[in-house]
């Protein structure tokens, strides 16, 4: 029962708030009153996660208990054996929350470590993604830039990294920053895959939390884990609110940093360009980084082509080892090497047996395309307007230029998409030349609205329409110059239907649309692949994507008008709330359901997968951004495709841009595994190509057909981590061992929640017809709202439903054209240990250990068991002890934690040590139950005699402690000072190192490599301001190079300073050091040689 009431010390059992917690730290202090308080830190162990872990005043907890330590069985009392079934999944309880090994600690190969995060998460995971997660745990603090291609599963190798830090108690904090339109998708796929929840903290969810509970609430103290985008978190209201709230919970030690992980997910996003260039991000990054302990960076485009930019993002990662420089130094490889793995899609098809990624093609949608007259009229008088404007405006300044050549990427990007969206867009301008109002800067304003990150499509265009709008107004003291050009695009886009007065209707009560060449093509394209005869095939759709709403909606209506719409047709835009991109997504991966054509914006697109049943994709127009044409590709080209992949865009001869744009994406197709280090080159010669005069467009149109990978990226990312096929294998065989040792395999997770069922009053069924499928056949009374959120189907056909749950993942595993892929169902659930319904079962069960009887769920567990099995001759009797072992350091770390089991024979009352390796052999033979006959024969000789050898476990367990602690705190005092002398040794070399960069002889060095990057820059000169800001930048520094590489040396040895005295002094010392040591007798299980019972081996 319960002790009297006093404080607790680590490692104890606990109740409070009505929950059994492990308790992992105490710290003494006083009150403002000078009352002696205690502080303590608790691990809830009752399955649920609300939270999961808690900080409490054990002074001013109303309710607490001290629970007292567990013991050994008491077979001597009347209490009956448990069912070896039910003991078993009680020592699996046990077992699968126990992967810790101090081992981990003493940093030796990495192969040690033993791999659980698949069993947590519900993915069926490939060997190559298993390899980052070796080489994270290998790492005492891990700084990685995963850089794998587009589709290999990059948020899928953080989500194992994450969820296996979080087995082993190394994570509680977590930051994810991405740009905003990935934020939902962080969430559901950390939520879905790997059973993690997280908040997403933005303006509307701040302002909600505010309202529900206090105008003062911050949300950065609020939750444990959160996403958030880079421009949210980067306004200074914002940061000052996350760096006090950072404050609020650093421990006063300084010891452990406050937040434990940082992930920033497009993390080329956050790249400097060039020294001393720090945009607002990166400010913003610089300020947070030191309150996080480890740092994830993920980017598919790691290199811009300027090794600058790319080692300053390696410097934002690690400042300790690594810093910005204009080209790489010998021992810097061994650095990317250690911290960067890169892999590309190409690597893993090369004489592969099963390919595992498709393979693509490009085609025009119509080789015959041709535009209608009046298609081709309107792309003829855009042009005339467009290079009258930059005629009369070509001797004006900077801001003008910029100005004009925003008006004229507008109109022609909004002309390729749609005649509706230009007509849109063109009538809004054609308003604004009519008054003067708008000077540079309000102009400029105003297209930085445009530019800025927006999720919501709809706002996106009545941005655009505003800008279009007012840069009129700007023009308009010129409008006379440009009469003709604008009364000939007023009438051609008049005849064609779209009027000034008609192009503000709803575009679904149009009854009648102009002739569109693009639309023609595609219902034939649509008639040709998607349908036999007037049906939709059954294996066949299409993902069409528009830059625009204005044409996506123009779109939809049109095929509503050819008779095209629900449940054949959906689409999905930005700013669309997530219930309804979830109902969708859902539809379109359900090989079942009806949906066959998905119409997409790029905002909506981004981070959905979608390659389960489509092969298709359309591009509606071809976006002027490399690789924002790669990202929509990539919704359907990545792991789990099975079929090759064909992109389909629409070109016709007759247009000149449609050409080019056509060059653009062949151009990318060629060399997309490099599109990072080429992107501005794409860009800019994109730029000059629709904004330059005949002269820069012949040259755009020749530069880009010039473009290859820049080899300077290659030899940077050349150096890093691969793995090897022999890594992988290893990898993979780590986690089959992990399996062994833990006993984790379908059968078992399934045969624990069956009896985690029963136990709370339900029923799981297996599936008679289809074994390791089962069946809810009566949910748990207490557990209603927990299946309700967690495991009844909440979209699509099934909606409302209770799915099959199965527990391997392979049973959705199939071979489909020579190619491995994993096809979910919508009727059918993953179920692995990290669920929550995993989780409430395994917190059910361990709290048998104790006695609770608050807790009481219908079973009070005796913790031994009897059955029979076969034995070796001269063998009666095995008792079998688990063992389980706690430790934990100063640092509140969980440093040890593990099940074990020791195998004795018991003979003429005595226990005699049996050998491990007989053992082994024994310990998978089937047991048997025992017959109530039996049970009633054999129950009173065993209790007779554990009264004789209680004694003897109790001695060998105390003798197991003592020698454990002894073991325990050995190896943690020789390892601590191996880690002094290493970490003295490493940190004082580097300072050393960047103390040499400040001597003349280096600067002279840094002065000849600046002249050259300079010299580069003026060759290549095709970035015109780009390149001149560089150059310029260049120049700044050179002026005063000595002062500014002091700087530099000075800054990073500070923050090499800092973290030396902070591991030196506080981290190593309280790591290394043993706080606590428990050794727990779990069970007891006897099993009894068949031979007793004249049965025969079998």
């Amino acid at each position: 029962m319960f002790s009297a009431k006093k404080i607790p010390r680590p490692g104890q059992m606990v109740l409070v708030r009505n929950r059994p917690a492990l308790v992992t730290e105490v710290q003494k202090s006083k009150s403002s009153s000078q009352e002696v308080i205690h502080a303590v830190w608790l691990k809830y162990i009752d399955g649920y996660t609300h939270p999961e872990s808690d900080l409490v005043i054990w002074e001013r907890e109303t309710r607490t208990s001290i629970i007292q330590t567990a013991g050994l069985p008491k077979l001597e009392t009347k209490s009956m054996p448990d069912d070896p079934d039910i003991f078993n999944t009680f020592i699996n309880s046990y077992r699968w929350s126990s992967t810790n090994r101090i081992e981990y600690l003493f940093e030796k190969d990495g192969t040690e470590h033993r791999i659980f995060s698949p069993w947590q998460s519900a993915i069926q995971i490939e060997d190559y993604q298993l390899y980052p997660v070796l080489k994270a745990l290998n790492m005492p603090r891990i700084t990685m830039l995963l850089a794998d291609d587009v589709g290999l599963g990059k948020t899928i190798e953080a989500g194992l990294i994450l969820n296996e830090l979080f087995s082993r108690g190394r994570l509680r904090r977590v930051l994810i920053i991405c740009p905003a339109a990935l934020q939902v998708q962080w969430r559901d796929e950390m939520a879905e895959k790997f059973y993690v929840d997280f908040n997403i903290v933005d303006r509307e969810s701040t302002y909600k939390l505010q309202k529900e509970y206090r105008i003062d609430s911050n949300p950065w103290n609020s939750f444990p884990r959160i996403i958030t985008s880079m421009d949210y978190i980067r306004q200074r209201d914002v940061w000052e609110s996350f760096d006090a709230a950072t404050k609020s919970f650093m421990r006063g030690d300084g010891a452990s940093l406050p937040w434990d992980m940082l992930i920033i997910d497009e993390a080329h996003n956050i790249a400097p360009r060039y020294f001393n260039s720090d945009t607002e991000r990166i400010k913003m990054l610089r300020q947070i980084l030191p309150y996080f302990e480890h740092r994830l960076f993920l980017s598919a485009t790691p290199h811009n082509g300027f090794t600058v930019s790319f080692t300053g993002m390696l410097e934002l990662l690690n400042p300790i080892k690594f810093e910005q420089k204009t080209s790489l130094e010998p021992n810097d490889t061994n650095f990317i090497r250690e911290h960067v793995i890169r892999r590309l899609k190409s690597d893993f098809n090369k004489d592969a047996l099963l390919k595992r990624f498709a393979s693509r093609e490009i085609k025009r949608i119509n080789p015959n395309h041709k535009l209608y007259p009046e298609e081709a009229e309107l792309f003829d008088a855009l042009r005339a307007y467009k290079q009258k404007v930059l005629k009369v405006l070509a001797n004006s300044g900077g801001s003008k230029r910029y100005i004009t050549s925003f008006l004229v990427t507008l109109l022609t990007k909004r002309l390729l998409s749609s005649t509706y969206a230009f007509s849109k867009t063109w009538w809004n301008h054609f308003t604004g030349l009519k008054k003067y109002e708008v000077d540079d800067e309000e102009a400029k304003y105003i297209i930085q609205r445009v530019e800025s990150d927006i999720v919501d499509d709809q706002e996106k265009d009545l941005r655009e329409e505003e800008a279009a709008r007012k840069i009129g107004s700007w023009l308009a003291q010129n409008a006379d110059k440009f009469k003709k050009e604008i009364d000939d695009i007023n009438r051609i886009i008049s005849e064609m239907g779209w009027t000034f007065d008609s192009i503000d209707k709803n575009i679904n009560f149009i009854s009648k649309f102009p002739q569109d060449s693009k639309w023609d093509s595609i219902i034939q394209w649509i008639d040709k692949n998607l349908k036999n005869g007037n049906k939709f095939k059954p294996d066949e759709r299409v993902i069409i994507f528009t830059e625009y709403k204005h044409t996506l909606d123009y779109l939809v209506a049109r095929f509503k008008q050819a008779g095209i719409e629900q449940p054949f047709l959906e689409s999905m835009v930005g700013g669309a709330g997530q219930s309804e991109r979830e109902r969708i997504k859902l539809y379109f991966n359900d090989a079942e359901s009806s949906l066959r054509i998905l119409v997409a914006t790029d905002v909506a697109s981004e981070g959905i997968n979608l390659q389960n049943n489509c092969r298709y994709v359309i591009h509606y127009e071809i976006p002027w951004n490399p690789m924002r044409l790669e990202q929509r590709n990539g919704r359907v080209d990545r792991y789990g495709q099975f079929r090759d992949v064909t992109i389909f865009h629409f070109v016709t001869d007759e247009e000149a841009d449609l050409k080019f744009l056509e060059k653009v994406v062949h151009k990318v197709e060629q060399i997309r595994e490099d599109l990072g280090s080429v992107s501005e080159l794409f860009d800019r010669s994109i730029e000059d190509y629709f904004t330059g005069e005949k002269s820069e467009r012949e040259n755009a149109s020749l530069f880009l057909e010039s473009i290859e990978a820049r080899e300077i990226e290659k030899n940077d990312l050349n150096v890093s981590d691969k793995g090897s096929e022999s890594d992988y294998h290893k990898a993979l065989q780590n986690l089959r061992l992990t399996e062994k040792e833990l006993n984790i395999n379908a059968k078992t997770i399934g045969k624990f929640l069956q009896v985690a069922f029963n136990l709370e009053k339900g029923k799981l069924e297996e599936d008679e017809s289809e074994p390791g499928l089962f069946r809810i056949s009566e949910v748990p009374p207490r557990w209603k709202n927990l299946i309700d959120r967690s495991i009844r189907i909440s979209n699509g056909r099934e909606v409302g439903k209770l799915p099959r749950l199965v527990f391997d993942g392979s049973y959705f595993e199939k071979v489909v054209n020579g190619r491995k892929v994993y096809l979910t169902k919508p009727d059918t659930k993953l179920i692995r240990l990290g669920h929550p319904i995993m989780k409430r079962s395994i917190g059910l069960i361990k709290k048998k250990l104790w006695e609770m009887p608050e807790f009481n769920s219908g079973l009070t567990l005796s913790r031994y068991t009897i059955s029979k099995i076969e034995l070796p001759s001269g063998i009666d009797q095995l008792l079998i002890l688990y063992l389980l072992t706690e430790a934990t350091n100063d640092l509140r770390e969980t440093i040890h934690t593990e099940v074990t089991t020791l195998p004795y024979q018991i003979s003429q009352n005595k226990l005699l040590e049996l050998d491990h390796n007989l053992f082994s052999k024994i310990y998978g033979n089937g047991r048997i139950k025992l017959s109530v006959k039996e049970l009633n024969e054999w129950l009173p000789k065993i209790q007779t005699q554990w009264i004789g050898i209680q004694n003897d476990l109790t001695s060998i367990i105390s003798n197991i402690k003592t020698e454990t602690n002894s073991k325990f705190v050995n190896e943690l005092n020789s390892h601590l000072k191996t880690q002094i002398e290493f970490v003295k040794k490493s940190y004082d070399e580097r300072i050393k190192e960047l103390s040499r960069k400040k001597e003349p002889k280096f600067i002279e060095k840094l002065r000849k490599e600046y002249a050259a990057e300079k010299e580069k820059l003026r060759q290549e000169m095709l970035f015109k301001d780009q390149e001149k800001d560089r150059i310029n930048k260049l120049e700044e520094i050179e002026q005063n190079l000595e002062k500014y590489q002091t700087d530099r040396v000075i800054y990073l040895q500070k923050i090499i300073e800092d973290e030396r005295e902070r591991m030196i002094k506080k981290i190593l010392p309280a790591r290394y050091k043993l706080n606590y040591l428990e050794v727990i007798p779990l069970g007891v299980e006897i099993c009894l040689s068949k031979k007793l019972f004249g049965e025969s081996k079998s």
